[in-house]
């Protein structure tokens, strides 16, 4: 293949700032990339800063110059951090533009060609920054996909965007961005070594924006930079959360100050700069809402200083660009929070949505969130004042700190009903809130109102025109023919759809749920109480709940679901339990015939067993918790399709159901039963005359499970070689075989213990203890 030459192959219009430090078992990566430019290296200013690394990057980026870019330069520091590496290769680019690449990451072949072929199109020089696509890299596995939050912004192709007028098209990274070099030097712009552990990067990029009325982006969506997550966590980015700086020092030196000097420069802070501060201080109270959140171990000295620096935060930033902020997924729980909680906004419902009926019950929920006291409230069904069947007050708390409330309501819904809030008539809708809209896109009016794509939008500002008057004659004329290809090509596409796999698939589906619909079926399964523990165990409160009901409701049509291969199975079946194996096409059709689910686990794949786009269901869900809850699990169950959840204890019950906790659910869902397991313990208890034994029952750690055996789901997990070497492992069984323990159990009496599961042979064996002398066990 003959490489076309540039016209200007003489010229050096790109410079790279690369850092380094402790990444010589990246570095070769790197640099194998950087070799294989499609575009000569002698085109590209490269400058390396040895940032005093411990490693031998130094000396293997010395040894690469030398062989691949003669011309590179090559810097020696003490270390100083990335902000003063980055500061010191500036002051040598000579080069019209500059980006500042990581060495841990990777580029495509044709990442700087295709940079220098936007630069040569026309129009496109007047980009202040340019932009190129950020693809992330999976160091486990090698695997490259696009899912990174703002990538949105390439989907519609190489372009150059007015940030005035589009205010979401916001770009963070140094290592992705290439800025004006001599603008960069006019503005004495540099690096901030202050604000760790990380920010600098969209720092520096706000402030440089900042200077332009219209700053307008160069978006590059052929060039690819492959960012690497790296697996042991340790890149600043993946380690900051368990930094104290990141929630004190960095909200008042980052997003404050330059908020603070864009307002100074400007007269004010233009939405593309709120958007860029809120899209990066979302993520603490995004993170905060995880299942096991990185922020969970703050303590009230670090809670006591980071809440207020938000609200100064927030006196810079527009509430409408809180409220329709949708760049990336944003609850309106989340939104909500920031208006009430920092800015004192909307602390009372402007509308109530009426967002679930209990069909069985008869009863309508309302949600609504607010600020400071409950309101004053009057509820009337058919005209008479009512009080509640159900509510609570809900604390909605973020990192360590209560927000706002919610309130949680439910009503008779077999009346009209109207309600009163603080003496004010509230509108009432249906459904969730819809996310409000600030900047409506020509293609959303004509898609939503005319039912057409209409005009086009064009980026820079040039005046709209509709597709058809942008093309040609003789283009609208090949279009229009195009028209009668593409409708006789139909058919073919008809018949090649029913040949792909997702078309077999419906087809499948489609008979198994005729099959579920037929009277064979019917008379085994329709209305269904289907029981299930785990996938591959049973021995919990679902196996002695059904067994109960077999006992005393025979009338009721209960199955059990487990997998054959179970080392349960052959007991239960033994006992005469209706069986079903999980994940069997058997298993499927009893679900499409169920009306209540009911189960001691309430993971994904138990209380979302089929593919909700491929099947229809409609069941009542009861949550037979497998423990007594000591700890919140609100971040985990509140998103659960639970119509009841039963609890063992008084301040249990309290601790999901009342006022001020972080639970969604009222007493209407929870309810003060026992545990069915419980029940049978204490007639054990009872039934035996030996109360020798001392039974150890340790928790488990989520930590010390291995990857999960079925890509479908389930609890079958591949085993841990390393378990017995871990903390957790080697504690317990230090206890066990303690002298101390020895005594005590002699002086009481006890003869022999039941330890717990130390290891185990296979994913689903029963597990033994190795330490246990025999007889002990």
């Amino acid at each position: 293949m003959v490489e076309k030459k540039d016209s200007d192959a003489g010229a050096v219009r790109i410079a790279a700032v690369m850092p380094c430090y402790g990444v010589e078992q990246y570095l070769p990566a790197f640099l194998e990339s950087l070799a294989a430019q499609t575009l000569p290296l002698n085109r590209l200013q490269l400058v390396f800063v040895d940032d005093g690394s411990p490693d031998r990057s130094g000396e293997l980026i010395r040894e690469w110059c030398a062989e691949h870019a003669p011309h590179s330069v090559v810097l020696t520091q003490d270390n100083g951090g990335a902000a003063a590496a980055r500061n010191a290769g500036l002051a040598f680019v000579t080069a019209e533009r500059v980006t500042f690449p990581d060495p841990d990451d990777v580029f495509d072949p044709n990442y700087f060609r295709a940079v220098l072929g936007f630069l040569k199109g026309r129009g496109r020089k007047g980009a202040d920054l340019l932009a190129t696509q950020l693809l992330l890299l999976n160091d486990a596995t090698g695997e490259v996909s696009d899912t990174h939050p703002l990538r949105r912004k390439f989907r519609n192709g190489s372009q150059v965007v007015d940030l005035t007028r589009h205010p979401e098209y916001i770009h963070l990274q140094s290592p992705t961005a290439f800025y004006r070099s001599a603008e960069v030097a006019r503005l004495g712009l540099a690096f901030e070594p202050g604000i760790k552990p990380n920010l600098e990067d969209a720092y520096f990029t706000t402030l440089y924006l900042a200077d332009k009325a219209q700053p307008r982006v160069g978006i590059i969506p052929e060039a690819r930079y492959h960012y690497r997550r790296r697996e042991d966590g340790s890149s600043l980015v993946q380690s900051s959360w368990r930094k104290p700086t990141k929630y004190t020092l960095l909200p008042e030196v980052g997003y404050l100050r330059v908020l603070e000097k864009v307002k100074a420069r400007r007269g004010h802070v233009p939405v593309w700069a709120q958007n860029l501060v809120l899209y990066d201080l979302l993520f603490y109270h995004r993170q905060d809402e995880r299942i096991h959140s990185a922020t969970a171990w703050l303590d009230d000295s670090i809670v006591q200083v980071f809440h207020p620096l938000v609200r100064r935060i927030l006196e810079h930033i527009d509430a409408e660009t809180i409220d329709g902020f949708s760049i990336l997924p944003t609850s309106a729980q989340l939104r909500q929070a920031l208006l009430i909680g920092y800015k004192g906004l909307d602390a009372r419902p402007t509308s109530l949505p009426l967002v679930r009926v209990d069909t069985g019950r008869e009863l309508v929920q309302v949600r609504y969130w607010f600020g400071g006291d409950l309101p004053a409230e009057e509820f009337r069904v058919r005209g008479l004042l009512i009080e509640p069947v159900h509510a609570k007050v809900r604390d909605v708390s973020y990192l360590g700190r209560v927000l706002m409330h919610e309130r949680i309501v439910w009503l008779p819904a077999t009346g009209t009903i109207r309600v009163v809030i603080d003496g004010r008539a509230v509108p009432l809708t249906l459904g969730t809130r819809p996310d409000p809209v600030y900047l409506m896109r020509p293609s959303m009016i004509w898609r939503q109102l005319a039912g057409d794509s209409g005009p086009t939008e064009k980026a820079v500002g040039t005046p709209s025109t509709t597709r058809a008057e942008q093309l040609p004659l003789k283009r609208r004329a090949r279009r229009v023919a195009g028209r009668t290809v593409r409708a006789s090509r139909a058919w073919v596409d008809s018949a090649m759809a029913k040949r792909s796999p997702d078309a077999r698939q419906q087809r499948a589906d489609a008979r198994l749920v005729a099959r579920a619909r037929s009277a064979a079926v019917q008379r085994r399964s329709r209305q269904a109480r289907t029981f299930m523990d785990r996938d591959i165990q049973a021995q919990d409160n679902a196996e002695h709940l059904y067994r109960h009901v077999r006992q005393a409701h025979p009338e009721v049509n209960a199955w059990f679901v487990l997998s054959r291969s179970s080392t349960d199975w052959a007991r239960l079946a033994a006992e005469g339990f209706r069986l079903v194996d999980h994940g069997s096409q058997e298993h499927t059709m009893l679900l499409l015939n169920t009306v209540h689910l009911i189960s001691s686990q309430v993971d994904h794949y138990v209380v979302h067993p089929l593919d909700r786009r491929r099947f229809t269901t409609s069941w009542r869900f009861t949550f037979l918790q497998h423990g007594v809850t000591r700890n919140d699990l609100s971040r985990w169950i509140n998103g659960k399709p639970i119509s009841l959840l039963v609890t063992a204890s008084p301040d249990e019950h309290a601790s999901f159901a009342g006022d001020h906790t972080p639970c969604v659910f009222t007493d209407k869902e929870v309810q003060l039963t026992g545990f069915p397991r419980h029940d049978r313990l204490l007639r054990l208890s009872r039934a035996s005359g030996d109360r020798r034994g001392l039974v150890v029952m340790p928790t488990w750690r989520r930590t010390l499970l291995g990857d999960t055996v079925n890509a479908a789901g389930g609890n079958a997990r591949s085993l841990r070689e390393d378990f017995l070497d871990s903390p957790y492992a080697q504690n317990w069984l230090s206890l066990l075989a303690s002298d101390r323990l020895r005594e005590v159990a002699e002086q009481h009496d006890s003869t022999h213990f039941r330890c717990p599961p130390m290891s185990a042979s296979s994913a689903t064996a029963t597990p033994t203890c190795r330490r246990c002398s025999p007889g002990r066990h």
